[in-house]
Formats: C-alpha cells, sequence, structure tokens
C-alpha cells in the first residue's frame, strides 16, 4: 500500500470514529432529554386551588376550640391592610377573639396581587403573634404553626390546632 492510500484508509477510519462518536454522543443527549423529560412530566404543574372547596374543607375537616365565623370581604380588607390587591373571592372564617384560630382563602385577579395578600398574611401572623403573647400565650402555638400558602392566584392561611390535616387539605391530599 502506498503513502497515499494509506493516509486515505486512515481518514476514512477516523471520519467512521467520529461519525460513530457524534451519532453515540447524539443518542445520548436524546436519551438525556427523554429522560428529563419523563421525570419532569410528574412534577409538572401545581394542583390549582379552588378558593371554595378548600374553605369548605378546612371549616369542616378540622376540629376548632373556637366557633369560626364568617367576615365580609370589605372588613377582611380593612383588618388585613389589604386595599391595593385585587381580590376577585374570598372566604375567611375568625374565631370570636378567645383564640388565634382563622381560615382566610384569598382568589387574587393576578400572581402580583396574590403576593401582595401573601405578604398581608405573613405580617397578619406576626400581629396576632404579638397580640395572643399576653393575652392567651397558648395560642402562639398554632401560630408558630400557622400554614400559608400561595398557589398562582391563590392564597391560603390556616391558623388551627391541627396544622398537618390543613397543609394536607390544601395540598389536595
Amino acid at each position: 500500500m502506498d503513502h497515499t492510500m494509506m493516509k486515505t484508509a486512515v481518514k476514512r477510519t477516523a471520519t467512521k470514529k467520529m461519525t460513530g462518536n457524534m451519532t453515540i454522543g447524539r443518542n445520548i443527549v436524546t436519551a438525556v432529554i427523554l429522560v428529563a423529560a419523563i421525570l419532569t412530566a410528574g412534577c409538572g404543574k401545581a394542583k390549582e386551588l379552588n378558593a371554595d372547596d378548600v374553605s369548605a374543607r378546612l371549616l369542616s375537616d378540622i376540629t376548632y376550640t373556637d366557633e369560626l365565623s364568617e367576615i365580609d370581604l370589605e372588613t377582611v380588607q380593612m383588618l388585613f391592610y389589604l386595599d391595593d390587591a385585587q381580590i376577585t373571592k374570598a372566604k375567611i372564617y375568625e374565631s370570636g377573639g378567645a383564640t388565634a384560630e382563622e381560615i382566610a382563602v384569598f382568589e387574587c385577579a393576578s400572581p402580583e396581587d396574590a403576593d401582595k395578600v401573601m405578604t398581608a398574611m405573613q405580617t397578619r401572623v406576626e400581629e396576632q403573634k404579638e397580640s395572643f403573647r399576653d393575652y392567651v400565650p397558648e395560642e402562639l402555638l398554632k401560630l408558630d404553626a400557622a400554614v400559608l400558602v400561595k398557589n398562582g392566584n391563590i392564597v391560603v392561611l390556616s391558623v388551627s390546632g391541627d396544622a398537618e390535616a390543613a397543609r394536607k387539605i390544601i395540598e389536595g391530599k
């Protein structure tokens, strides 16, 4: 075999190896993408919350020490400083004042409005801690375990003696 034929044979072998390696590389990339797609398919979007269903279940499925009464949105907006958030629907239940127990479920016009409500609810929990610290210190356990969740345009606050059950209801379990 002369020198030119030898070079051609080496080039062909190298090209076959490169093409084979590129194919293997493409196959690996494709496999990684498929695995990622399969793994994230189950993670998809979080389950959409329904304000009416969540508030009804929190009210009926959890035992409260105090009787909870529904309050209207106008009162809620004043109590919770929500004037600048666009709230399309709200279900709020408060105790008579002897306990810190409450349910607050807000459906907002946008995720930005839900962020405002979330901040207001965090403030609400902190203010309630201050109020109950000297008044009924036992209620601090409930406030420390308050469940506060934002899911899309919905914000849910649950203060009860059974935070685990509240979280399961909110998560749809």
